[in-house]
């Protein structure tokens, strides 16, 4: 919320937040549970639950926002009990 334009979509609960590390290139995707996500069917879930139609599309976006940035280490959110802003 940094600017004037910027409009809240909802409001969630925020239940857990751990490392993650994301081979692009190697496909393969690894969390601090020690579980590590290799199948086109673990991949493909992953992305669908991060807004993506498949690891193929996620992987396209990463290429072209992201081209020198092969493997991305960062934190997963999870959320719950999202609830849709109310319209103006």
């Amino acid at each position: 919320m940094r600017t004037r334009q910027c409009k809240a979509i909802g409001t969630a609960t925020c239940f857990t937040v751990q490392p993650i590390r994301i081979e692009v290139e190697n496909a393969v995707i690894g969390t601090q549970t020690g579980r590590t996500l290799t199948t086109i069917d673990e991949l493909d879930n992953f992305a669908r639950m991060d807004g993506f139609d498949d690891w193929k599309a996620m992987r396209a976006f990463w290429h072209e926002n992201h081209p020198d940035t092969p493997v991305f280490s960062g934190v997963l959110i999870r959320w719950t009990n999202f609830k849709e802003a109310p319209t103006p």
